[in-house]
């Protein structure tokens, strides 16, 4: 996987901020998803499923935290730049909370953004293998977040996604306790399902 071969949704409305970092996104990625203000962003995000998002904060109708809570609510590993040109920390402290790659301060240089997607290219070497084996039978699938088990689906609700989120955050460094709580976690509801199921 290279930058190349990804696509990027930005959202800023400032037409003339939007062109230039659009030129210079087109340099390095596929695709260059371009919306004006949060209500678009969150409908084209709905639309292509991004591979890295790039937010700007204050936008029209929804500003870019507001869309990227949306957008965490059913994806929280899709890398993310939050673009500001504030510096309250605040603005920070909330971006943190929303699970963001990279938090750049306006005005940035081109490395600054060339830097931030290469932080977004490495989350998403790790997020490469879509499946994490639980154990023999059972596996995670982080691309639709449902648990596999012989070749059924199940689809995790939004309390489970964090969770397991929270547990397989690409920050932490232990993968061995995080699968083993994972699938802790997930086999009560597993093993209801399945008795469940004809």
């Amino acid at each position: 996987m290279k930058l190349e071969d990804l696509s990027v949704l930005y959202a800023e409305d400032e037409i003339k901020i939007q062109e230039t970092i659009t030129e210079v996104l087109e340099l390095y990625v596929d695709n260059v998803i371009c919306a004006k203000d949060g209500e678009e962003a969150l409908d084209l995000y709905n639309t292509y499923k991004p591979n890295i998002l790039l937010l700007d904060i204050c936008m029209p109708k929804i500003d870019g935290l507001k869309v990227l809570k949306k957008i965490r609510e059913k994806d929280l590993l899709t890398p993310v730049i939050i673009m500001t040109a504030h510096t309250e920390q605040e603005y920070l402290l909330d971006a943190v909370e929303l699970y963001i790659t990279k938090y750049l301060i306006k005005p940035f240089n081109k490395n600054d953004l060339i830097n931030a997607l290469d932080e977004c290219l490495n989350v998403l070497y790790k997020k490469q293998e879509n499946k994490i084996k639980l154990n023999k039978k059972i596996e995670f699938n982080l691309l639709d977040n449902t648990i596999i088990k012989d070749e059924k689906k199940i689809q995790l609700n939004k309390k489970e996604v964090r969770l397991y989120a929270h547990q397989a955050h690409p920050r932490s460094n232990k993968l061995a306790t995080r699968i083993e709580k994972c699938a802790l976690l997930f086999a009560d509801r597993l093993i209801k399902h399945t008795r469940a199921s004809p």
